[in-house]
């Protein structure tokens, strides 16, 4: 069976409710490098009488939804990799992890829905899909993404983390809109939106809000240099 083509909105609520965390190993993963993994394989699909059976075993009905909410979670590619298609054994773990899945199913299926709808946050997440591989991005377009990440931390009353874009950005701390972000260029702050505070604008990349010093963040370019 092929594999299924996660939408955009899709994984960002599965890495966001979950915490941007590898289900089985714990680290940390990167948005646009973290892989969802269906905890039930969707493989067992070709084999009716087998996932009846695995079903069975973890308690769960008869028409439990492989590819939906209660059966994805995020994982770094090594771990997905080594699991690949090969259901797990039915432990007390295993089971954890489901009920874990499926106790934030309505939450991440809300969320999703809500990156859909807002026009601005799937602006967003879709100028983030675009710049897979590029080290330069849209820093004002992702904003709103941003906005909404920290949101979702404050509601599950957990400790902010670090939201880890790609290898190439990550929001380190934030602090009264102030963002402290971390690039290829160094470590630097992102001003609030509407706050008068902006340095000045680089004449490479047009960024005007996320600098170190003299450094752009966003592109690398030296004022000093023109």
């Amino acid at each position: 069976m092929s594999g299924y083509k996660f939408t955009a909105a899709q994984r960002f609520a599965v890495y966001t409710v979950h915490g941007g965390v590898c289900y089985l190993n714990g680290e940390p993963l990167y948005l646009r490098l973290m892989r969802v993994d269906h905890v039930i394989p969707r493989s067992l699909k070709d084999d009716p009488k087998r996932l009846s059976i695995i079903l069975k075993e973890y308690g769960l009905p008869a028409d439990f939804d492989l590819d939906s909410f209660e059966n994805w979670l995020p994982t770094c590619d090594p771990c997905n990799s080594a699991k690949y298609k090969e259901p797990f054994r039915p432990t007390p773990i295993i089971q954890r992890y489901i009920d874990r899945a499926r106790a934030k199913a309505a939450e991440a299926k809300a969320l999703a829905e809500r990156v859909v709808t807002d026009q601005a946050i799937s602006k967003a997440l879709n100028t983030l899909e675009r710049a897979l591989g590029q080290t330069q991005l849209d820093l004002s377009a992702l904003k709103p993404l941003f906005d909404l990440y920290q949101e979702q931390q404050l509601q599950a009353q957990s400790q902010m983390r670090e939201f880890r874009v790609t290898p190439h950005f990550t929001i380190l701390h934030e602090r009264e809109g102030y963002r402290l972000v971390q690039t290829n260029y160094g470590v630097g702050l992102m001003t609030p939106v509407g706050s008068g505070a902006s340095a000045a604008r680089c004449t490479a990349c047009g960024n005007d809000d996320l600098w170190n010093g003299a450094r752009c963040l966003s592109c690398g370019h030296l004022v000093d240099g023109d």
